[in-house]
């Protein structure tokens, strides 16, 4: 994550994952960057596995290469978009939890 043009500016903004797996958010710069999941949009049981799991928000990532860690460890198939807000305009993106290859 980084600041480009005053936006703030998640790279990649979307991401596929499997169930077990992990995204780690890494800030580029020393601007102050936090990573919120839009709980609202989530199916009640993504909502509740990242309720129940902690990692329903980072805490402000304020040095390069500050991270937040997020474990899909137990995470239902689905969208989990967030926001990142800091010192630019938000911005958007999503993590995609994909169903098991069977």
């Amino acid at each position: 994550m980084s600041r480009v043009d005053q936006r703030e500016s998640p790279e990649p903004a979307s991401v596929d994952v499997r169930e077990g797996d992990y995204v780690e958010f890494v800030s580029a710069d020393r601007g102050v960057h936090a990573i919120s999941f839009v709980l609202d949009s989530l199916s009640s049981a993504a909502a509740q596995f990242l309720r129940a799991s902690g990692q329903q928000g980072s805490p402000p990532l304020v040095l390069p290469g500050a991270r937040f860690l997020v474990l899909f460890a137990g995470a239902p198939p689905g969208r989990y978009p967030f926001v990142v807000v800091g010192n630019g305009t938000e911005a958007h993106g999503a993590v995609v939890v994909r169903e098991p290859e069977r």
